[in-house]
């Protein structure tokens, strides 16, 4: 087993502080550092990272480290309470670079980690990764030297969090997840991606790749558009039918029951300010569609007669 992999199995064992640092002492030994004594920083303050999982609460490694990320991260980015000067970040560094624990997106959000995976070894898996992205980034030429950057460090995030060991894995919704954050680079990984084979279609911009893949259905519609719970069912088989029989392009079905929302809003408000209240609309309905200023409702009585059976609408 190589020291990596012992590093990578250390995240579901039990928490042991001698075992750690030992595994770090290891794995620290094939990165790629400038001297020795960044290498021996590196190691001690990765011992100041474990005094603080000392502290921490969980049996395993990753349930420690979830309740440091909780605890002691917030603080330290504010400098309170933290060790190693301006290395303070090395241990953390150790740790997610060599996968021993799988840290949160927000725990990522301002951390440089394409500069963490540069230390790696070149046969490393995020390594190989690391340079993939940079050649497949460097031939987009519509973004700017920054996106591009930020491309690349949006890829190793998405590797880091989820545990790929290769950019192939990485779907759609990981896109979706990190634009949340992130929509500056986004782009520029997408097209990166879809370069290099990991999807099987053209680059997609944010507000494509955020669309819905299916159209909602009738009552998917209606609850999006704010109808009133009253004038939901009417609403629903207004659509099915106008569907069936009218049109079916989901633009226009859109269109429909925003504008139609609006109206079923207005009745409920007429309705409730009515002395003695009209309990349903229903006689506020025949007044109107008697006047001419419901288009709908005079070309569709069937539907509303399914709803109030029995009536003369």
């Amino acid at each position: 087993m190589t020291a990596f992999q012992k590093a990578e199995a250390l995240a579901g064992q039990r928490y042991d502080r001698c075992k750690l640092l030992a595994v770090v002492n290891e794995v620290t030994t094939h990165f790629r550092m400038p001297n020795s004594f960044e290498r021996s920083k590196m190691r001690a303050v990765c011992r100041c990272l474990a005094d603080a999982l000392d502290r921490c609460s969980g049996s395993t490694l990753q349930q420690r480290w979830n309740d440091f990320e909780k605890r002691f991260w917030p603080k330290w980015k504010s400098g309170v309470d933290r060790r190693g000067s301006t290395y303070w970040t090395w241990g953390a560094r150790v740790l997610i670079s060599a996968r021993m624990i799988v840290p949160s997106l927000d725990m990522l959000s301002d951390l440089r980690v394409n500069q963490w995976i540069a230390h790696l070894p070149e046969d490393h898996p995020l390594a190989q990764q690391h340079t993939s992205l940079l050649q497949a980034t460097d031939s987009i030429t519509w973004t700017s030297a920054h996106s591009r950057q930020l491309a690349v460090s949006n890829g190793l995030r998405i590797l880091l969090v989820r545990g790929y060991d290769s950019l192939h894995h990485i779907k759609d919704s990981d896109l979706k997840l990190l634009a949340v954050r992130w929509s500056k680079g986004t782009d520029a990984l997408d097209a990166a991606l879809c370069s290099l084979g990991v999807f099987s279609r053209t680059p997609k911009r944010g507000s494509a790749r955020h669309g819905r893949r299916q159209r909602m259905t009738a009552p998917e519609l209606v609850e999006n558009a704010g109808v009133p719970d009253r004038f939901r069912q009417i609403m629903i088989l207004y659509l099915e039918t106008y569907e069936a029989r009218v049109s079916d392009v989901y633009r226009t079905l859109r269109h429909k029951v925003i504008a139609l929302a609006h109206f079923w809003r207005f009745i409920r408000a007429e309705c409730s300010r009515r002395s003695p209240p009209d309990k349903d609309g229903r006689a506020w309905l025949q007044r109107t569609s008697a006047a001419g200023r419901s288009p709908l409702l005079q070309s569709d009585r069937h539907i509303l007669r399914r709803v109030y059976p029995g009536g003369s609408i």
